[in-house]
């Protein structure tokens, strides 16, 4: 075993611990860290394979149980990643009907079945004559359908993400899109790596160069699936965690920093500008006198939100208080413009994404 497939090993061995992590972890969401442990898991197992077949190991008594076993991985990554992706957009409970997604691995593993269940004698008699094939389906159209299936999974999930755009807090948006651009990185390599077969290009270096980059995107996942915790739990921005910031030269001071959120809460509560439904960020910096992006930077940083969010709070507080006044006679819509929304659409997305609830239910509660 040469030092690459040494240094896969320890990657294999790194993403078992973390899998197992994932599963102990009490922090979070539990359905959601319990997807992301399996799917670590299952990464360590495709590295032990990959392995195994590399340094020759696979084709022993001892290890020879492993064969076939490729696609169990490949497989699941489509279906985990949805689901993952689901549970986090969304937060809904997971029925039983999802099963159906792992049902092309349930199908495979059975036309395998018989094969699985041979003494190591035979398998290795199997694959010295190269009857093993007669068994199920062959592993190599299992990787083309994984790469179909996985293709398909990443598009529903960026449907999906794009549908939900308003209603994704922002922590979970940057979050899902560092997930998705993980995903399709995988299955780039991925693809890379089964399409090079039929056109001549194998060899083991260019093997080993594709899995490091597949060990670089799930475990920059792996990375930063443990450095947020705080995922359903509150707001995050994932710059906290990077080796650098997005304001890091800016040149505002802590201290300056604080002034001006506390002259920023004094405009909004006094003068209240978000009832102006054209203001811009531009307008709010003019109002404080600093430059647009030192604007930016205060709600960012001090108010974990964006220019947009942080004005439909304050409008959505003003609604409330209009919404619980029964005698006013105000119509809902008219309380949408009074409270600074330009139309009723992005008022009732706001208020149900402030509150859980859309303004009639509100109101009736």
């Amino acid at each position: 075993m040469n030092f690459y497939e040494t240094s896969f090993l320890f990657f294999a061995f790194l993403g078992l611990l973390h899998g197992v992590f994932f599963f102990l972890r009490h922090r979070g969401d539990f359905i959601a860290n319990r997807f992301l442990g399996v799917y670590l898991l299952l990464f360590a197992l495709n590295l032990l394979l990959n392995t195994l077949f590399w340094s020759k190991l696979l084709y022993t008594s001892q290890y020879i149980h492993f064969f076939g076993f490729n696609a169990v991985p490949w497989l699941c990554y489509g279906p985990l990643f949805f689901l993952y992706q689901k549970r986090l957009l969304t937060r809904k409970r997971l029925h039983f009907m999802e099963s159906l997604h792992f049902l092309p691995l349930v199908i495979y593993l059975l036309s395998k079945s018989s094969f699985y269940f041979l003494d190591a004698d035979t398998k290795l008699a199997s694959i010295a004559d190269g009857s093993f094939r007669d068994y199920g389906f062959p592993t190599i159209n299992m990787a083309y359908f994984a790469m179909l299936q996985m293709s398909t999974y990443g598009a529903v999930s960026i449907i999906s993400k794009t549908k939900n755009k308003t209603a994704i807090p922002k922590e979970n948006a940057i979050w899902t899109n560092f997930l998705i651009t993980a995903f399709f990185g995988y299955l780039l390599c991925f693809i890379t790596y089964f399409i090079r077969i039929p056109l001549g290009y194998y060899s083991l270096f260019s093997d080993y160069i594709i899995c490091y980059f597949i060990v670089l995107f799930v475990g920059s996942v792996a990375y930063f699936g443990i450095v947020q915790p705080h995922i359903f739990e509150g707001p995050l921005t994932m710059k906290k965690y990077i080796p650098f910031t997005k304001y890091e030269r800016t040149g505002l001071s802590k201290g300056y920093s604080i002034e001006l959120k506390k002259e920023l809460q004094r405009l909004m509560e006094q003068e209240k500008p978000y009832l102006d439904s054209d203001i811009r960020l531009d307008d709010l910096a003019e109002m404080l006198d600093v430059p647009r992006h030192h604007a930016s930077q205060i709600i960012n940083e001090n108010f974990n939100s964006n220019f947009f969010d942080f004005m439909n709070q304050y409008r959505i507080r003003e609604a409330e208080l209009a919404l619980k006044d029964k005698n006013s006679g105000i119509t809902i819509q008219k309380i949408a413009y009074q409270s600074g929304f330009n139309n009723r659409v992005s008022f009732y997305k706001a208020f149900k994404k402030v509150t859980g609830m859309t303004p009639s239910q509100y109101k009736n509660k």
